[in-house]
């Protein structure tokens, strides 16, 4: 698909169509996204070329790839060239900045970064405060996380499910249960609905602490609110049941999940299920 969009990109210049910053910017998104980054990087000095003005947008899809693939470095480069152009960063360029920081566990870059944002003139988002708070959770500061998560709403903002779900993770994660389902209800008395990240946090919770029956319950009020399971959530309760010794319902079970559509000697499910075994014997 890149592939071709390259060349219809290539046979429009060629014919004298001049491609605009709308095509380019998808075109880079489409590399960025393939990790095509020689191509990337040849299409930007191609849009310089033909004279097509780098905006904000053009330097956030590089800043966000790189983020994304932990390429942090690649990322400050990036912001630092668009400093030179007199292309000023946005919210969408500090966010992406703090969620890099956030996944490669530079957790101070990021604090850094987002009280840097007011003296920038621009307000840090939601989607800041959830990068943050996954990044504290990464590092296993939930104390930190859990204050950050608080201030939220005394900064104006709402939270969002993405925002519970991380934090969620972060408390099951640390082996707070109890703290984890509290915040479960406080998210549904907030009226936000949870989604099936949500549910597969919250089984993944629930089996790492042998409350497989627990799950099994959680499994089919998630199928009642009309979501579906998907293959993390077969591996995530098959996980459980060997792990808890329960060897013959694990068995049992991956035959049920068979049934409804999930295959469990996919490779996924398939090696839990042998290496459990062969640990019983």
């Amino acid at each position: 698909m890149v592939d071709d969009a390259l060349q219809l990109l290539a046979k429009m210049i060629d014919i004298g169509i001049s491609p605009d910053i709308v095509t380019y910017c998808s075109m880079l998104q489409g590399l960025c996204n393939s990790g095509r980054w020689k191509d990337a990087k040849d299409l930007i000095s191609g849009m310089v070329d033909h004279k097509i003005s780098l905006n904000v947008f053009t330097f956030n899809i590089l800043v966000d790839a790189f983020c994304k693939e932990g390429m942090v470095k690649e990322a400050e480069d990036v912001v630092e060239i668009m400093m030179q152009r007199n292309v000023p960063p946005d919210v969408v360029t500090y966010n992406a900045l703090i969620d890099g920081y956030s996944l490669v566990g530079q957790i101070e870059k990021a604090i850094k970064l987002l009280d840097s944002m007011p003296g920038m003139g621009l307000k840090p988002c939601i989607i800041s405060y959830s990068s943050l708070i996954n990044g504290y959770c990464k590092k296993g500061r939930i104390e930190e996380a859990w204050h950050l998560f608080l201030e939220v709403p005394r900064k104006g903002l709402e939270y969002n499910v993405v925002t519970y779900n991380t934090m969620l993770h972060g408390l099951f994660r640390a082996g707070r249960r109890a703290d984890g389902l509290k915040l479960f209800k406080d998210m549904q008395a907030q009226q936000l609905i949870p989604n099936l990240v949500t549910y597969n946090t919250l089984l993944g919770g629930l089996c790492m602490n042998k409350h497989i029956a627990e799950a099994f319950s959680l499994l089919h009020i998630m199928q009642d609110q009309g979501v579906n399971p998907d293959i993390i959530t077969y591996r995530v309760l098959i996980h459980g049941l060997c792990k808890a010794g329960k060897l013959e319902t694990a068995r049992i079970s991956s035959m049920t999940f068979l049934q409804k559509g999930c295959n469990p000697m996919s490779r996924y499910i398939q090696p839990l299920l042998v290496r459990f075994v062969k640990k019983d014997l």
